[in-house]
């Protein structure tokens, strides 16, 4: 009986030590793969939002619309937030994201059209060399500098598949087209138009080129990192005073208030100008990676320090829609990204 006794409680330690092991390597485990997952994820965002506006960064485009499977969508490198026709809601207390990019191998500035006939396009010689059949083309008037803080483009403008090239007579057909001149815009055979969300707590992506990410359906929202429960952006901008003639950009440049592409303020209100899309130089993105594993009790950290991020002040992290949040560990990551694609083409005389 005594030996019995013992015996049980043996097992009955070894139990405890066993469960209170396994309940550590969970808690070390789930953390790990979570961070592991939202640190790839901030990365392919990255990658993206660097990528942002190849193709559409010149201001003769630049906040333009066009027409995807049936989508009125912005020509715009990062959307924060847009429309939930365009972007149906996430997750409680998240952002979304659209990004713009084409995969073109000519000039991001566009090619100039000599003249145009219907469908047929005779481009500057030798522009036609940085066309290929498949590419995707829009053909868009000239806005030349300066531009007021006031221009936004109106225009909805056609993507079109360009075929039939000839480089001898720098001619290019497209579908259909509109007689008249301009400048040609090369997106490549493949253009990026990409949308995130968290659903379900986990990082979606959906991609206008091949579905109508308008509607919410798990068949073309594609989990792209489990276990990330939030998502949080917001434009980084230049604010700084805008210069108009040659002798005021000179002057502004001797003072430093030349537009600069130097962040010094962070918000979410998407620009509706062309200046406005100029100015927005950078995204600040934040990823929260969420512990697998389901605590017994309060985290003590969750109710001393919940997880925040720079942006804090003006789009808090917000883990409330879930109950039981308190009882789950977190992994902030965040990364402000450069928009480059619009930097290089230079500040523009008005914004």
């Amino acid at each position: 009986m005594v030996g019995m006794v013992l015996g049980i409680i043996g097992m009955i330690v070894i139990l405890q030590v066993f469960g209170l092991f396994e309940g550590q390597k969970r808690t070390t485990t789930g953390g790990d793969d979570a961070q592991n997952s939202a640190a790839i994820a901030i990365d392919g965002l990255q990658h993206d939002i660097q990528q942002a506006g190849y193709g559409v960064s010149d201001i003769s485009v630049l906040g333009c619309h066009t027409t995807i499977t049936g989508v009125s969508l912005s020509l715009a490198p990062v959307i924060i937030n847009p429309a939930t026709s365009i972007i149906p809601a996430g997750d409680a207390g998240t952002d979304t994201l659209l990004v713009f990019y084409g995969n073109s191998d000519g000039m991001g500035q566009g090619t100039v059209i000599n003249s145009s006939t219907g469908a047929n396009y005779q481009l500057k010689i030798p522009g036609a060399q940085d066309f290929k059949n498949g590419d995707r083309v829009i053909a868009a008037p000239i806005v030349l500098p300066p531009i007021t803080s006031a221009t936004a483009c109106a225009s909805t403008l056609a993507i079109q598949t360009a075929s039939g090239i000839d480089t001898t007579t720098s001619i290019l057909t497209v579908a259909s087209g509109t007689a008249g001149t301009g400048a040609l815009f090369n997106l490549g055979p493949k253009p990026q138009m990409l949308a995130y969300a968290i659903r379900g707590g986990n990082l979606t992506m959906c991609d206008y080129g091949l579905n109508n990410c308008s509607v919410n359906s798990a068949a073309i929202w594609v989990p792209i990192a489990v276990g990330v429960v939030s998502l949080k952006a917001q434009y980084g901008r230049d604010t700084l005073s805008p210069a108009f003639t040659q002798a005021q950009i000179v002057a502004a440049n001797a003072a430093n208030t030349l537009l600069n592409y130097k962040v010094d303020t962070y918000d979410q209100a998407t620009p509706t100008t062309t200046c406005g899309w100029v100015r927005t130089a950078a995204v600040r993105l934040a990823l929260v990676a969420r512990n697998g594993q389901l605590e017994k009790n309060d985290v003590p950290i969750n109710v001393s320090n919940p997880p925040t991020w720079d942006g804090n002040t003006g789009d808090p992290i917000d883990l409330t829609a879930d109950t039981s949040w308190k009882k789950y560990r977190y992994k902030v990551l965040q990364t402000l990204v450069p928009i480059r694609n619009v930097a290089w083409m230079g500040a523009k005389a008005g914004c």
